[in-house]
């Protein structure tokens, strides 16, 4: 008997070694997490027998160390084991959340108000995951309703924002001038109000200006509304204001493409080659596809003689782009342009006869007398340039001829003709000596038959 009470007495200090030794290590645990060592807390958790604690604790390590996907293994076994713990559902929604996991997340602050409907935290949470799922008429109901029966005004702009999604921008504005009104700082409400008017196009840009200007004259510190007033002047192409502003915003630290490929837009309309090449090189390397970039570019560098840059622009541009036919032209004759600068002339003409595939009836005269120039002067092949001087007379008349219909011509119409017919001449003096030194005299005829074979190819 005396054994057994000794065995016993054993026993209930072992057991109470073992408990009081579980303590300190939870102990320790929490120590640890409260001091951000998650990935310590972890290696002790993983020595300890499972419980809801340990797991609660293990799935919160987890997510802090951004594992997500092991957190939610965690979680949800949890979960399945014990339901109502709310705690364990509301973290799991946000590991899912962290995933991109909206449905999921739903699901979750679904259950969690079932549970308590009152619960503000959960409602606003299932808003916006509405709102990630593109469910605007859903989260636009729960705002309406949060912000109805508790007073929340901070979900004035999220309400504005769910009518801006469902193209409903009279509603928008009113609940995005609502919650200005509530805090003149509210950038998020001025930019949504700002953005509104920029999209109404023409009829907007003046009000956009306005309401820009007004928040900078106050705050001039937000990146975000002073890149939007740059906007507002660019997009009623105020190009000198828009690029004095974009220059504030690059100069403040912000470079990105907006700001770069704005910059270059804003000093090519306005001339300023130099400083358009600059941003507009900047902007190719961050967006190397861009159509808009990639032509702007090119053409200021064919201006500053920088062709090899030029041919690369207007060569991507042709192999990336099924364009118009306006679109084709400008940039074959912009292709030709770079090597002609560069002096390889025989490119050149191939690329100007490309253009001549997609010009209209002025656009051709003109580039056959690109070509023509090129083959005489150039390439000293006179036998192609009497093709394209043909080809060029053949417009030159077509042109005069159209001048000759206009009724009660002007003293500027009288002066073209005038010019037209002096040049008509000259052509005709300088094409019989082109065919004389051919010795082409006497055979006008076959010539022109085979001119008028190329024009239909062309």
């Amino acid at each position: 008997m005396r054994v057994i009470f000794v065995v016993l007495i054993f026993i209930k200090g072992f057991i109470g070694f073992i408990v009081c030794a579980q303590s300190q290590i939870e102990s320790e645990i929490d120590s640890y997490i409260n001091r951000y060592l998650f990935d310590k807390a972890l290696g002790l958790i993983d020595s300890l027998e499972e419980s809801n604690s340990l797991m609660q604790k293990k799935a919160l390590c987890l997510k802090n160390l951004n594992k997500y996907a092991d957190a939610i293994t965690v979680g949800e076994e949890i979960v399945k084991k014990y339901p109502e713990d709310k705690q364990s559902v509301a973290e799991l929604a946000i590991c899912y959340q962290a995933l991109s996991k909206w449905d999921k997340s739903l699901e979750c602050y679904n259950q969690l108000i079932n549970k308590d409907s009152t619960n503000i935290y959960f409602r606003i949470q299932r808003a916006d995951m509405y709102m990630r799922q593109d469910k605007y008429a859903e989260a636009l109901s729960e705002y309406s309703s949060l912000t109805e029966k508790y007073g929340m005004d901070n979900m004035l702009r999220k309400i504005a924002q769910c009518y801006d999604n469902l193209n409903m921008p009279d509603s928008a504005r009113v609940y995005y001038n609502k919650s200005w009104s509530k805090d003149f700082f509210d950038t998020f409400s001025v930019a949504g109000l700002i953005n509104l008017d920029i999209k109404k196009g023409k009829t907007g840009y003046d009000e956009a200006i306005r309401i820009s200007d007004h928040y900078v004259e106050r705050d001039s510190t937000s990146q975000q509304i002073n890149l939007l007033n740059a906007l507002s002047y660019y997009a009623a192409d105020l190009y000198e204001a828009a690029a004095t502003r974009f220059e504030k915003c690059y100069n403040r630290g912000d470079s990105s493409l907006v700001v770069q490929r704005s910059l270059g837009f804003c000093y090519y309309s306005l001339g300023q080659n130099d400083k358009a090449y600059t941003f507009l090189l900047k902007a190719s390397k961050i967006d190397s596809v861009n159509i808009n970039i990639l032509y702007a570019l090119g053409v200021v560098a064919n201006e500053r003689s920088d062709y090899d840059t030029g041919k690369r622009c207007f060569g991507l541009l042709i192999d990336r782009a099924v364009p118009t036919d306006f679109t084709l032209y400008q940039y074959y004759r912009n292709f030709a342009i770079s090597y002609e600068g560069k002096e390889e002339f025989s490119e050149a003409v191939e690329f100007f006869k490309k253009a001549v595939e997609y010009a209209n009836d002025n656009q051709k005269m003109n580039l056959y007398y690109t070509i023509l120039s090129l083959y005489e002067i150039d390439l000293k092949q006179p036998r192609e340039a009497l093709t394209y001087y043909e080809l060029y007379k053949q417009s030159l008349q077509t042109y005069y001829g159209q001048l000759l219909k206009i009724e009660n011509p002007d003293r500027t119409d009288q002066g073209e003709i005038n010019v037209t017919r002096n040049k008509l001449d000259a052509l005709d003096k300088h094409i019989n000596g082109l065919r004389k030194s051919l010795g082409l005299i006497g055979f006008a005829g076959s010539n022109v038959k085979v001119l008028s074979s190329i024009n239909i190819n062309l």
